[in-house]
């Protein structure tokens, strides 16, 4: 072993050296390490913070932040400069060169490892600050975003839910869109099908105005005829009048209208009788109005609006009997008005009500019927016959005489059976002239039938045009238009029961069943012209009833025609 440099005994110092070398090696390490750690969990941290709804006022410094290393260094350098400026007698102490030199650059080596380390810890405080700096930038352009977003998203709730009243309003609007296609095509449908019905009206309407054309060049021809034969029968009558002596025209004067032929008599011949007749009636039971319960002032009202109607017969214009048969109905309501006073007031048995009931009923009936023959005559112009006024209006009185009787004896007897009905005034008077009643033997035949529908079909035809006229120029209707209404229903009802009676008069063979459905056609036509007439009283504004009723007047129209091309 080569002994040329025996190993020297080193000093405390030279130890204590040694162990600041080590410990400042230890701790640089350990910052060194430190630091490492920081930047590998500096991009996390700074995510973290960055996606933190809550970012911290001020920034936050961990344990392993630069500003601990910054310390250790402070630390450092204190011990340093503590050795440095330890007293110089203490270094010279040592009396070793190397100690020396070795101190000097551990010295120099710490400065200069200060220095890089001071350079790198102010390098990291930039950072720091710039970082900083950059956080609150975008922590600041984050709120702002935030706010942004916040703001966009209400925005669009309130979007969608714009979107979603505007659908459902959409669909609102298809379905009603839907429900009025419906409703239009429903119109269209019914406009058409009413504009086809007011079509074939108008076409029967021209169709009847031309018959009555052709109908009223034949009425003038045969007045003209008329007038002819009339100058003429004049003339004669001046001539056999010159011809004929005095005692001959005296004879005449001297005949009753009773003893004249039925020929012979005239409508005024007939008319005085006709009044004549029912005034005897009426005087036959005055006495019964007395202590009665029909009111003697009733009777003569009644017997006022008998003559009106008769007057009105025989004047230039056949319509006045409608106007003449209101005082006779509003008599008989005052008459059975008394009547059901009566009822009312008085305690009567089942079978005199009953009795009074079915009396009243024959009022109602006698009036229908009288009714029926003042239309008849009106609509006819005066071409119906009179004897049916007359005989209807006869028919009435004698009809009001039993309900005088009648209520009379109640009244003053107030027995439990029903009284017998008297024979009447006209009915002694009339008892062998009474017609019998027609059975199937007097029903008309095919040919008969037909003859008559046609007959009063020209009446039919007039009547409708009256009507159809009142429908295009009245905006109010009253009784006058009812009237026309009720001259065409009785018309038709006088068809439909004749063609019964006919078709019930004929054989199995020679049954035609086609006929039948034809009546009940008209039936149903003429009771909806009925109904629809009332209801135009009360809504004469109605424009649906208004064409109706043309619509129902056409439908008879046709059924009549119907039922004479079917009479073979």
């Amino acid at each position: 072993m080569d002994n040329r440099y025996p190993p020297q005994e080193k000093s405390p110092q030279d130890k204590y050296g040694r162990d600041r070398s080590r410990d400042r090696d230890r701790d640089r390490d350990r910052d060194r390490d430190r630091m490492r750690e920081r930047e590998r969990d500096y991009p996390r941290e700074y995510s973290q913070r960055k996606d933190s709804t809550n970012t911290p006022p001020d920034y936050q410094k961990n344990s392993s932040s630069p500003a601990v290393n910054v310390s250790s260094l402070d630390n450092l350098m204190a011990d340093i400069g503590s050795m440095l400026t330890s007293p110089k007698s203490q270094n010279s102490s040592i009396g070793n060169k190397d100690t020396s030199g070795e101190i000097n650059q551990l010295k120099k080596d710490h400065e200069n490892e200060i220095n890089k380390m001071q350079k790198e810890i102010d390098d990291l405080k930039a950072e720091v600050q710039d970082l900083k700096a950059s956080l609150e930038e975008k922590t600041n352009a984050l709120e702002v975003s935030e706010e942004k977003v916040k703001k966009i998203q209400n925005d669009y709730e309130a979007k969608e839910q714009e979107c979603k009243d505007l659908l459902e309003e959409k669909e609102k609007l298809n379905k009603e869109l839907d429900d009025l296609e419906n409703e239009h095509q429903n119109l269209q449908e019914d406009y058409a099908s009413r504009e086809q019905m007011a079509k074939d009206i108008r076409q029967e309407v021209a169709n009847l105005l031309e018959e009555i054309k052709d109908l009223q060049q034949k009425n003038e021809q045969l007045l003209a005829e008329k007038e002819k034969n009339e100058e003429t029968i004049r003339k004669l009558k001046e001539g056999q009048d010159n011809k004929d002596n005095f005692s001959h025209h005296s004879s005449l004067k001297d005949r009753s209208p009773r003893d004249r032929s039925p020929r012979e008599r005239s409508p005024r011949d007939r008319s005085p009788s006709a009044r004549d007749e029912i005034r005897k009636t009426l005087d036959y039971v005055r006495p019964d109005l007395r202590d009665g319960v029909i009111k003697e002032d009733r009777i003569d009202a009644y017997e006022d609006a008998v003559d009106n109607l008769l007057d009105a017969k025989e004047s230039e214009k056949p319509t006045n009997v409608l106007v003449a048969m209101k005082a006779i109905v509003i008599s008989c309501k005052t008459i059975t008005e008394d009547i059901e006073s009566f009822e009312n007031n008085t305690d009567l048995t089942n079978s005199d009500r009953d009795h009074l009931d079915n009396l009243k009923n024959y009022l109602s009936e006698a009036l229908t019927t009288l009714m029926t023959s003042a239309k008849s005559y009106a609509t006819s112009q005066g071409k119906t016959p009179v004897p049916d006024l007359e005989d209807s209006l006869l028919s009435l009185t004698d009809t009001i005489v039993d309900l005088i009787r009648s209520s009379k004896e109640i009244k003053t007897h107030d027995d439990d059976a029903p009284p017998p009905r008297k024979e009447s005034f006209r009915e002694r008077e009339r008892e062998r002239d009474r017609p019998r009643e027609r059975g199937p033997a007097g029903a008309k035949t095919v040919p008969e039938l037909k003859d008559f529908i046609k007959d009063n079909t020209d009446k039919i035809v007039v009547s409708i045009q009256s009507l159809l006229y009142n429908l295009r120029e009245s905006s109010t209707f009253d009784n006058e238009f009812l009237d026309i209404v009720n001259g065409i229903t009785s018309i038709v009802d006088e068809i439909i029961n004749e063609s019964h009676d006919t078709l019930d008069s004929l054989s199995a063979s020679d049954y035609k069943p086609d006929i039948e459905n034809i009546l009940l056609d008209l039936t149903n036509s003429n009771s909806k012209l009925d109904e629809l007439g009332q209801k135009m009283i009360s809504s004469p504004q109605s424009k649906s009833t208004k064409q109706q009723i043309a619509s129902a007047s056409y439908d008879i129209a046709n059924f009549v025609k119907n039922l004479i091309n079917n009479l073979k």
